[in-house]
């Protein structure tokens, strides 16, 4: 069974849907014989490691995270807040490390675990939110984003915190195209949504991942599972997976519940990804990418 797992990950990792999914499969009847993961007896660190590699797998596939026994949460309606509050509690203390948020950086992560932790009516909510329309709406008016061109070379980003500052940012606006629908910003654009995922590869490719690990892990993951939800591209979306694993043993946690909580994450963005290109489906102006993207998602 420790042998199948890894079997599960790297054929997700080679973008081999049939022998991923054939060992997958294998996996959890063995599994679901032996009544669960806490009756194998085969320690914290394999149990974890059969976690990790069918949650890679069902991330980078698009498909369903199911481990007989193991309680997996639907997906949820409103944002989960896990990753942000991690982010600033972190910024909040500034321990381990030699570099930390900026302050526009951790504004970013503010603004978003207000509106996913209060309601809607909030004033405070309703400004932040105005705030963020009217940022997502002069992004889908720069004639960039309008045409669908790469615009990765930013020859702003000098140093560690220029990248990282970048990532925070092209993060955020994907979160809010998600987060925001066509209420608040003009109808969703697959084209639009996939030059935010050059642009977050480029910053996290120009920023180091050692120092990713050393002072914003958290920051760093839930980024990543942004990219990995918004990518069309399956090779983008296994890029994003294999970064989003390497900080993940720096967050404090409990067991596997931050891999659990990075599945919760994904899927709200996955979810709403979904939902914003079926409603553009029903006004008649998905595009190439996204009707290539949907039906892939048909076929998972």
């Amino acid at each position: 069974m420790a042998c199948i797992a890894p079997l599960v990950f790297f054929s997700a990792l080679l973008g081999d849907k049939g022998s991923s999914s054939i060992h997958k499969m294998a996996l959890m009847q063995m599994i679901k014989a032996k009544g669960g993961l806490e009756h194998l007896a085969l320690g914290a660190f394999l149990s974890g490691l059969i976690t990790i590699c069918v949650l890679t797998e069902a991330i980078i596939m698009d498909s369903t995270l199911d481990i007989p026994f193991l309680d997996i949460p639907p997906a949820p309606l409103t944002p989960p807040t896990y990753f942000t509050s991690a982010i600033l509690r972190r910024a909040i203390s500034r321990k381990g490390g030699y570099y930390n948020l900026s302050p526009d950086a951790i504004e970013l992560f503010e603004d978003i675990d207000f509106v996913a932790n209060f309601l809607p009516e909030e004033p405070a909510a309703i400004d932040i939110r105005a705030k963020w329309v009217t940022k997502v709406e002069d992004l889908l008016l720069s004639t960039d984003y309008q045409d669908g061109r790469d615009n990765t070379d930013d020859f702003s980003i000098e140093s560690d915190a220029d990248a990282i500052m970048q990532a925070c940012h092209t993060a955020a606006l994907i979160f809010w195209y998600f987060f925001l629908d066509d209420a608040y910003v003009a109808p969703f654009r697959m084209a639009v949504l996939q030059c935010l995922v050059r642009k977050l590869q480029y910053a996290l490719s120009r920023g180091s991942m050692d120092t990713w690990v050393r002072t914003a892990p958290e920051a760093h993951t839930w980024i990543c599972l942004l990219g990995t939800a918004a990518a069309s591209d399956m090779n983008d979306r296994i890029w994003f997976s294999l970064r989003h694993g390497q900080p993940v043993i720096c967050i404090e946690s409990k067991g596997a519940s931050v891999f659990l909580q990075s599945w919760n994450m994904y899927n709200w963005a996955n979810r709403r990804r979904k939902e914003r290109m079926m409603a553009a489906e029903e006004e008649g102006i998905f595009s190439v990418e996204g009707e290539e993207r949907g039906e892939e998602d048909e076929e998972d």
